[in-house]
């Protein structure tokens, strides 16, 4: 990928974006009547550390509670392995609500399937 478009991707505005898309299409089903936390304040205190690392970076965070669960997760774009597959690469960190990582992939969007996880 040519160096001014690696740059718009190393935007957590475009990041969100890139997340959301990855997680519509390869993440956990987020059951129906979830509602999309917008605020630190609504996150569970090991989970609003993880939101606050991020905050001088270029990664984000998504979260979702049903007043059960909560889903949370964060992207980062990967520059060196966007470079490399020529294609926006997403590593993205799922969490539990004691803020443990659950897991973490690179998922790659390509131009005809969409979202692809990258094999470890």
């Amino acid at each position: 990928m040519d160096t001014m478009r690696l740059r718009t991707l190393h935007n957590p505005r475009q990041t969100q974006v890139l997340l959301e898309g990855c997680l519509a299409v390869g993440g956990p089903v987020i059951p129906a009547g979830s509602h999309r936390l917008q605020c630190m304040e609504e996150l569970p205190t090991p989970l609003r550390r993880h939101a606050e690392a991020r905050l001088d970076s270029d990664s984000v965070w998504l979260a979702w509670s049903d007043q059960r669960r909560v889903w949370f997760f964060t992207g980062e774009t990967s520059l060196a392995l966007s470079r490399e597959r020529k294609q926006p690469v997403l590593t993205v960190r799922e969490f539990d609500e004691r803020g443990e990582l659950l897991e973490a992939a690179n998922w790659v969007l390509t131009q005809h399937e969409g979202w692809k996880r990258l094999a470890a």
